[in-house]
Formats: structure tokens, C-alpha cells, sequence
């Protein structure tokens, strides 16, 4: 979100505003409107998304291979 807020000239946003929604436990947010997706928002104000052509799924084994990567960080405490 940090390009949005320092004026990107031009962003790209993977995801789909058709899925399904975010999960909000708190009435005090859902009130505040975080039932709804940055997506549904975007598609709201009228920013047209663009569809792939082309979809290409991952087979079984690599979905199911983990693709986390730890970086030391001093913000974070080691686990």
C-alpha cells in the first residue's frame, strides 16, 4: 500500500474481486466498511480490472511445496 500513498504512477494488483470476502469477527469494522474487499472497493469506483487471458494452475506437488523464506529482520523477533 506504501506506493499508493506516495503517488505511483502506476501499480499492478494481482487478485480477484470475485472471491470470497474478507472475514470480520468486529461490528465496529464491518460499520467501517472492512466486510468489503480493496478489489470490490477499486471495481466500485469504477477502475476497470483487466482479466488474464492465459490461467495456468499449479499441479499438486508444487502447490503443496512451501515457498517461505525467512529474512532476520530487527523488527521482528526470532522465533
Amino acid at each position: 500500500m506504501i506506493p499508493i500513498v506516495l503517488g505511483a504512477k502506476q501499480i499492478v494488483l494481482v487478485g480477484d474481486h470475485q472471491q470470497l470476502g474478507p472475514v470480520v469477527m468486529s461490528k465496529h469494522a464491518a460499520r467501517a466498511g472492512f466486510t468489503q474487499s480493496l478489489f470490490e472497493r477499486l471495481v466500485l469506483l469504477g477502475i476497470r480490472p483487466i482479466r488474464l487471458q492465459i490461467f495456468m494452475a499449479a499441479n499438486n506437488a508444487e502447490a503443496a511445496a512451501p515457498r517461505i523464506r525467512i529474512i532476520p529482520s530487527p523488527l521482528l523477533p526470532l522465533l
